[in-house]
């Protein structure tokens, strides 16, 4: 009889901590900013969130980081006001960098570069507003230059 109390109580104890212990786990790993909250687990993507009213949507706003199925890193970036802003960063399920992406205002904006399972650069693309717009530059895994397509507006300016 005692013990069964006592596992009950275990079991009640864990339960009431485990989302306690996974809200610290979570805020440990995202740095969200003044007025945001951690939203989600390892098995959804982690967010930072803000809510215009309580009843409200929530918006994603700060730090975000998304896992594999097997725990590792899948995705890094930032959200404003729920568009990616900033860097984001691309993880194999391995945990090696996969590919890095440059946004503004939700759409791809800058350098968009993807990499071999070496680490060196397989694709190297230039936007502007969600549009190529610049030079796309394909490589061999030795790094040597296979293509290059220079872009204005998403068209096709010169190739070599």
């Amino acid at each position: 009889m005692l013990s069964t109390k006592l596992i009950r109580t275990l079991t009640l104890g864990l339960a009431l901590a485990a989302p306690a212990a996974m809200a610290e786990d979570a805020s440990e790993r995202l740095n969200c900013p003044a007025g945001t909250s951690v939203l989600g687990s390892k098995q959804e993507g982690l967010s930072c969130v803000k809510s215009d009213t309580k009843a409200g949507p929530r918006t994603s706003h700060g730090a975000y980081v998304e896992y594999h199925p097997n725990g590792v890193k899948a995705a890094q970036g930032q959200f404003e006001n729920g568009l990616k802003v900033g860097t984001w960063t691309f993880f194999d399920a391995s945990g090696n960098k996969r590919g890095t992406a440059e946004f503004k205002d939700g759409g791809w904006h800058g350098q968009r570069i993807m990499y071999f399972p070496n680490g060196k650069p397989q694709l190297v693309e230039e936007y502007k507003k969600g549009r190529k717009h610049g030079v796309v530059k394909e490589f061999a895994e030795d790094g040597q230059v296979v293509s290059q397509v220079h872009y204005e507006n998403n068209r096709v300016i010169s190739a070599q």
